[in-house]
């Protein structure tokens, strides 16, 4: 797919990675669009002043190429309840054909649902560094327990394939929380964290995320 203004990618989920994969499409000149459930509150905030948020409902329609950024929410009375989120009938609410890329977790986009629309034509591609029931893929991939889970025997076949580059699927390992660069920001994060609870009575951390408030 070409780099374009006319194509439309939609970042779902845009906080800190999520706002960095925003800025990154739109750097290098496609025309982009947010969804986060959170937006109302960070249209107030300077960072995304010049970020245009759109409808779930909306952005559905229009988007050349989807990207999951969001964090996955299993609770499941919480408004952030995210679970087969991509599910196959929002899917094919696009009027285009696209591409799909989920890099936070699996489980919100169903690898069965996004195999059945590739075979259909309707996704064009997939880029993919996360899977559902990651641990179960993992014995199976060893051949120490096999899954009849539908979600894991789709995600052996997009592996499969893109390891033999017979599809138009890309996968990698989800590995870069394990860099130096990463191990050191962490280790940074967590000591500023710890700071700010005890500065503060012990209420709150330096940056809450909202998803498991409830």
């Amino acid at each position: 797919m070409e780099i374009s203004e006319n194509r439309t990618v939609t970042v779902y989920g845009v906080g800190k990675i999520g706002s960095r994969v925003y800025k990154y499409f739109e750097d290098v000149g496609f025309n982009v669009q947010a969804v986060d459930i959170r937006s109302e509150e960070l249209k107030s905030q300077e960072k995304y002043k010049n970020f245009n948020f759109i409808s779930k409902e909306d952005a559905i329609l229009n988007s050349d190429i989807i990207v999951n950024v969001m964090n996955l929410t299993k609770i499941k009375n919480s408004k952030f309840y995210n679970v087969n989120y991509f599910s196959e009938e929002y899917l094919r609410k696009n009027k285009k054909n696209f591409i799909f890329i989920n890099v936070t977790r699996g489980e919100i986009a169903p690898e069965s649902v996004l195999l059945k629309l590739y075979s259909e034509k309707k996704i064009l591609g997939l880029g993919l560094d996360v899977f559902s029931h990651e641990s179960e893929l993992t014995e199976d991939l060893k051949n120490q327990n096999k899954s009849n889970d539908i979600d894991v025997l789709a995600a052996k076949k997009i592996i499969n394939s893109a390891i033999s580059s017979k599809e138009n699927f890309y996968v990698q390992a989800h590995q870069g929380f394990n860099s130096d660069l990463a191990a050191k920001s962490k280790a940074h994060e967590a000591i500023e964290h710890l700071k700010y609870w005890y500065l503060h009575d012990k209420k709150g951390f330096k940056e809450q995320l909202p998803y498991y408030e409830e």
